[in-house]
This record gives structure tokens, sequence and C-alpha cells, in this order.
């Protein structure tokens, strides 16, 4: 590398630091203290709370369906459902919170599709805190 280019990528991440922040005329200093700072902001920005994250399958439809179709959507998640909406998703696109594309659920399919129906089956009986799949994940994706 030149040194043209090491003084330039030493300009810029100069220029990128952040030094301090100012919050109710406070001064945060530190890389410890401006950290701190900006991940309690952002767990409060972006993180659960009881309103969000309420889900329930209690929707009154009996209004807006025949028995014969609510019947159809109340009855639990199959496998060939599950894959016809996985080999629907296109790839090269964003990943999930478990860091994983869509291609790999798709190629990995054979092993991971009675995981994958009991991760479903265990949503559509209530019995798994919906929060989680969005939070315990860090940046690696793998839980916390």
């Amino acid at each position: 590398m030149t040194s043209y280019f090491m003084a330039k990528a030493s300009g810029r991440k100069r220029k990128n630091r952040i030094l301090s922040l100012e919050q109710d005329d406070v001064m945060i200093q530190g890389d410890n203290d401006i950290l701190l700072f900006a991940t309690s902001y952002y767990n409060s920005l972006f993180g659960p709370s009881a309103s969000v994250f309420n889900v329930s399958l209690e929707i009154p439809i009996e209004c807006a369906l025949d028995d014969l179709n609510r019947a159809f959507l109340e009855q639990e998640f199959t496998l060939d459902e599950i894959r016809v909406s996985l080999f629907q998703m296109k790839h090269n696109k964003a990943a999930g919170p478990d860091g994983l594309p869509a291609e790999f659920y798709q190629h990995f399919w054979h092993m991971l599709k009675n995981d994958v129906l009991m991760l479903f089956n265990e949503f559509y009986h209530v019995r798994i805190n919906t929060a989680r799949l969005n939070i315990e994940f860090n940046c690696s994706g793998l839980f916390v």
C-alpha cells in the first residue's frame, strides 16, 4: 500500500471518529461511555416493548369468512406450505436475524425441514416468545 493511500485512510478514520456526544446539556466522552449511550439509545428505540410484540392469534374473523375458509386458515402449518413459501424467496437478498439467507434454508431443506416445522408449530400454539426472535441475535448471528 502506498503512503498516499495510507494517509487517506488515516485521515478518513480521524474524520469519522466520534469523540463526544451531547445529551440534555451533558457531554458524553470516551469510547466506553459513547458505546454505552449509543447502545442504550438504540435499544430503547428498536428494542422490544409490550405493545409491539404482543401477538394474538385470536382475531375476530367470524364476520369476514365462512366456516370452510376459517377452518382452512386456522389449521396448523404444513411442511408443504412452508417449503413452497421458502422456495419462492429470491436469492441474494438480505439475511434474516440469524444471519442466514434463504438459500441456506433452501439448500439444506432436507436436513432442516423438521426443525423449521417445529418452530412454526411452536408459534402456532403460542409457546414461543416471539420477542426473542428479533433481539437475541448479536452481530455474528449467534444467540447472546
